[in-house]
């Protein structure tokens, strides 16, 4: 990694293809810049973690240029919600008796949103 990172002064690389698969894919994913993209021709990736996470977290160590994205983003989907452009997924809140009705909708595709379990003791 240290030695992209020298080649790209810091900034990673656009883009990424990993064909080899396992621990590359880690390898491959550390070293793309703020907004890079990977191709991954063999596994699926896992790194433990969602791709939203990862562009967050790249815009998070990207310094000032990832920075203003993220703010500039924000801003602008602020600006759509409030404008009714965009509107909030529903969410719907259940009592954990529930939860296993839920899970089957889940799994057969039949839920919208987001799905809540409240919990007796919390």
């Amino acid at each position: 990694m240290g030695r992209v990172h020298e080649i790209t002064g810091g900034a990673g690389v656009t883009r990424g293809l990993d064909t080899v698969g396992g621990a590359n894919a880690r390898l491959v994913a550390d070293s793309l810049g703020f907004e890079g993209e990977m191709v991954q021709l063999v596994d699926l990736v896992d790194l433990g973690l969602g791709f939203h996470q990862l562009s967050l977290g790249s815009g998070h160590r990207n310094g000032d240029a990832g920075r203003r994205t993220l703010t500039r983003v924000g801003a602008a989907f602020n600006r759509a919600l409030e404008d009714g452009r965009v509107t909030a997924p529903r969410l719907e809140v259940i009592e954990l008796e529930a939860a296993g009705d839920a899970l089957e909708s889940m799994l057969d595709q039949r839920t919208v949103g987001k799905i809540v379990v409240r919990l007796p003791w919390g």
